[in-house]
C-alpha cells in the first residue's frame, strides 16, 4: 500500500509543470512508478461529447455527463485498449465517481470495468474531492 509520503514527491513534481495537461501526466506517472501499479488513470467528469461512437453508449445512463479520462500511464502497455469515456454510474469507476468514495477490489464482470481497465485487475480508485463534490 501507498504511504502518504510517499505521495507528497509525485504532488510536488506534478506541481512544477506548466500546463494542465503536463500536471496530470506527472501525476500518473508518479503513481504508477512509487506504488508499482500496473498502470494508473485519472478521470474528470465532462460533458457527453462522443456519445454515438463510444462503446459504452449501449449502458449509459445518461449521455449528457460522462467520465473522461484525462490522464493514463499504462509503462509497456498500449493506452488505445482502454476505454477514455465511461458512464456515471456504471461500473467501479462510475460509482466511486457518483458516490464520491474509495473502492479497491478486483475488477468486477461488467462491461464498464473491462473497458477501462482490462480483466482480472486489482483496482484501487479514488474519488477527487474538491469543496465536497467529486471532479
Amino acid at each position: 500500500m501507498i504511504q502518504p509520503d510517499e505521495i507528497e514527491p509525485v504532488g510536488l513534481d506534478a506541481a512544477e509543470a506548466r500546463r494542465a495537461d503536463d500536471v496530470l501526466a506527472r501525476a500518473v506517472r508518479g503513481l504508477r512508478e512509487r506504488a508499482g501499479f500496473e498502470f494508473a488513470q485519472i478521470w474528470l467528469a465532462g460533458l457527453g461529447d462522443r456519445c454515438d461512437a463510444c462503446p459504452l453508449r449501449e449502458v449509459c445512463p445518461d449521455r449528457t455527463l460522462c467520465l473522461h479520462r484525462a490522464a493514463i500511464d499504462v509503462g509497456d502497455a498500449n493506452a488505445a485498449t482502454f476505454a477514455e469515456r465511461a458512464p456515471l454510474g456504471r461500473g467501479s469507476l462510475g460509482q466511486v465517481a457518483t458516490r464520491g468514495t474509495a473502492l479497491c477490489g478486483r475488477v468486477a464482470d461488467d462491461p464498464v470495468d473491462r473497458a477501462c481497465f482490462g480483466t482480472d485487475t486489482f483496482l484501487a480508485i479514488h474519488p477527487l474531492v474538491f469543496r465536497g463534490e467529486s471532479m
